[in-house]
């Protein structure tokens, strides 16, 4: 039986966080200084340091969409929230 990997992504104001899953045990983690490093660029350098591992699922977690509810300046556009952050 493949191994099941998992990809989580949290990108803040500043950091973005990466890591690689497996079940509940924690494979690789990278943090990338926004301000210094290209969010698109360090997620590829991320995986293709892990590219014997297949990625099967992966979650994204932003704060984008809570800083424009927060500060009103979403006007009439559509955001995509999770059940219960409404």
């Amino acid at each position: 039986m493949q191994n099941s990997f998992m990809l989580g992504v949290s990108v803040g104001e500043s950091f973005a966080e990466y890591c690689l899953l497996e079940g509940s045990k924690t494979l690789a983690a990278k943090r990338a200084y926004l301000s210094r490093e290209n969010l698109k660029n360090s997620l590829q350098q991320f995986i293709s340091t892990q590219k014997d591992k297949k990625i099967s699922k992966a979650f994204i977690s932003l704060r984008i969409s809570e800083k424009l509810l927060d500060y009103k300046l979403s006007g009439a556009v559509a955001h995509l929230t999770t059940e219960g952050f409404e």
